[in-house]
């Protein structure tokens, strides 16, 4: 985790820093949080969390040796708006199937699990497909069947495990708080 958050951890911290600064400019001016102003700020210190699985996967990429540009595709599609907007209807109960299969309603904006992990596994069907493809072809078919392959199985299959991983922490932790009160 470290080798991944280490090299935009300053870039976090800046966004959390002007968030900072707007939560108590908004404490001793409260009119200010309807100023144009204020609100672009606040999408911009917003906007590294929102992407998080993009910067992440610059860095999963040079930890994990595949390709970043492979790496950002692949992470950019599950943060992309359009399947965000999927992911939210079949939270509100719209019936949107992928491969037959009811698609999740897993968001992906913020999240680090997902974005790893399809990186790691781009890291392998790289190498696994440099390997089988003819080398006229490989450097266009590589990136796309990796897509094709890799995007597909982190929304059927990885995203939803981890989400339901992370739901199973945080009702544990729960548990606790709620058992041992500080």
């Amino acid at each position: 985790m470290s080798a991944v958050f280490a090299p935009f951890v300053y870039v976090l911290a800046a966004a959390g820093t002007i968030q900072g600064a707007l939560i108590i400019l908004s404490q001793f001016w409260p009119s200010i949080v309807e100023t144009g102003t204020y609100q672009v700020f606040d999408v911009v210190s917003w906007s590294p969390f929102t992407f998080l699985p993009i910067f992440i996967a610059v860095t999963a990429s040079k930890h994990f040796k595949t390709n970043t540009y492979t790496a950002i595709f692949a992470n950019a599609a599950l943060v992309a708006p359009g399947f965000s907007e999927l992911a939210q209807r079949a939270g509100a109960g719209e019936a949107i199937s992928f491969f037959g299969m009811p698609l999740s309603e897993t968001v992906y904006t913020s999240t680090v699990i997902p974005a790893i992990l399809l990186v790691w596994l781009l890291s392998y069907l790289e190498r696994i497909l440099e390997r089988i493809l003819p080398e006229a072809v490989t450097r266009l078919f590589t990136p796309l069947f990796s897509i094709l392959i890799a995007v597909p199985l982190t929304i059927i299959v990885i995203g939803p495990l981890s989400a339901a991983g992370a739901n199973v922490v945080a009702t544990g932790y729960t548990a606790l708080a709620v058992s041992f009160p500080a």
